[in-house]
């Protein structure tokens, strides 16, 4: 299993229907972007949910998701979010990094050495949104990998409803409790405050 990695996705990737549409290409739903897809469309061995103690927030206007916000991980203070992994290959986890920063993987190759990562926990990339690739543990033998921005913003944007629901119809078909979706996600910049997306969690999750 040495040419496997878990990739975990904290954001709309949580939902299977939609992440893989960077493994096998392809348009996700009503998106109006067309995924690139993975050089190796093999599907992931397995996937699992994922507790970790850091919080999400949600930052920066994307016009694919409604011109609202999107997720990322804030790794310098403890907190608690809860995440989806799924068990793909090296190439296949770079070639979603790359399509995060808006690459074609078929084109631009993202070469990275795995092994950095046993002496260091992030490795920054580039200046783009998903630019700080960061190693999280292990599990079942196979290391996590994720990616978030460099520094943490302090100019939070709500996310839209299309994108929240996203994430949160993923957790749901995970078999995640509807009552820690909302417990937890009530607490995250961006949505904290926003009387319209904690109406919608509250009506879809209690």
């Amino acid at each position: 299993m040495n040419d496997y990695v878990w990739y975990l996705s904290y954001g709309s990737n949580i939902f299977e229907e939609r992440f893989l549409k960077y493994i096998t290409g392809g348009k996700f739903r009503n998106k109006d972007k067309v995924e690139f897809g993975s050089n190796d469309k093999s599907l992931p061995l397995k996937s699992s949910v994922k507790h970790l103690d850091y919080n999400i927030y949600f930052a920066k206007n994307s016009s694919a998701w409604g011109n609202g916000g999107v997720a990322f991980l804030d790794t310098s203070t403890k907190g608690n979010s809860i995440c989806k992994m799924y068990l793909i290959t090296k190439e296949q986890f770079l070639d979603v990094l790359a399509q995060e920063n808006g690459l074609d993987p078929s084109v631009d190759k993202i070469a990275i050495n795995f092994d950095y990562f046993k002496r260091n926990e992030s490795l920054r990339l580039s200046n783009n949104w998903y630019g700080k690739m960061i190693r999280l543990g292990s599990y079942e033998g196979s290391t996590i990998y994720s990616f978030t921005e460099n520094k943490k913003t302090t100019d939070f944007s709500s996310p839209s409803i299309i994108y929240l629901e996203t994430i949160v119809d993923g957790l749901i078909e995970s078999g995640v409790d509807k009552l820690d979706i909302y417990k937890t996600f009530i607490n995250y910049e961006g949505i904290k405050g926003n009387s319209i997306l904690l109406d919608f969690l509250q009506s879809k999750l209690t």
